[in-house]
């Protein structure tokens, strides 16, 4: 019995010294991605495209800020995950846009919820940057859904003027296609008195996806 509770105590400081690691690591990948965002400031380049990078690092500082912060180091929490994200992009471009957020309990793993965070925060800096012209206000609509099947649903709709094709793919459109499938996932635009982009993917990856 001594050596069982002797055993039981030193699994527990391993397991405990396990999560302190972990924690440490999370802390400074997030302060390492803060110190590149702050070079990226300093660089000279326009305006939009220092706005782009930075909001694509962001989406990645908030995945490790929130599994350090929960000692959650398997799953994040996709909810608060993304909540946060939609507030930090509202706050950087300053437009008067009310963004209305529900979310079912979705906790998807480490590197699935920063696929996801990427590719939400393409969908929603697209909208803040082109549904509404200047100085008109918006309301932008976020819902994040989970079925009984394991499949989640992401929907980003806008009351906006709606896409005008050009028949080109710009970087941000690219990338969008490149996150949807890591995801495994498929996406639907439907431009109509706004847009609503939907995007339906697994919780957890069904297989390797080829990324154009």
């Amino acid at each position: 019995l001594r050596h069982d509770e002797q055993k039981a105590i030193a699994l527990t400081a391993a397991n405990e010294r396990n999560a302190f690691l972990l924690r440490e690591i999370h802390h400074r990948v997030k302060n390492n991605l803060q110190t590149v965002m702050s070079l990226i400031r300093l660089q000279k380049m326009p305006q939009s495209d220092k706005d782009s990078l930075l909001g694509r690092i962001a989406s990645m500082v908030a995945v490790h800020q929130e599994m350090y912060s929960t000692d959650r180091f398997e799953t994040v929490e996709a909810a608060a995950y993304l909540r946060k994200l939609v507030e930090e992009i509202s706050q950087s471009y300053g437009r008067e846009v009310e963004v209305t957020f529900s979310a079912d309990p979705v906790h998807l793993s480490g590197d699935r919820a920063m696929q996801l965070g990427l590719l939400y925060n393409e969908l929603v800096s697209n909208a803040f940057k082109h549904a509404w012209p200047a100085n008109q206000k918006g309301h932008l609509d976020v819902s994040l859904t989970e079925d009984d099947e394991g499949k989640v649903e992401l929907v980003i709709a806008d009351d906006g003027t709606g896409i005008v094709d050009t028949g080109k793919k710009n970087m941000g459109a690219r990338l969008i296609t490149a996150f949807v499938a890591q995801l495994g996932g498929e996406m639907e635009t439907v431009s109509d008195n706004g847009t609503r982009v939907t995007v339906r993917f697994p919780v957890e990856q069904q297989g390797p996806e080829e990324v154009e």
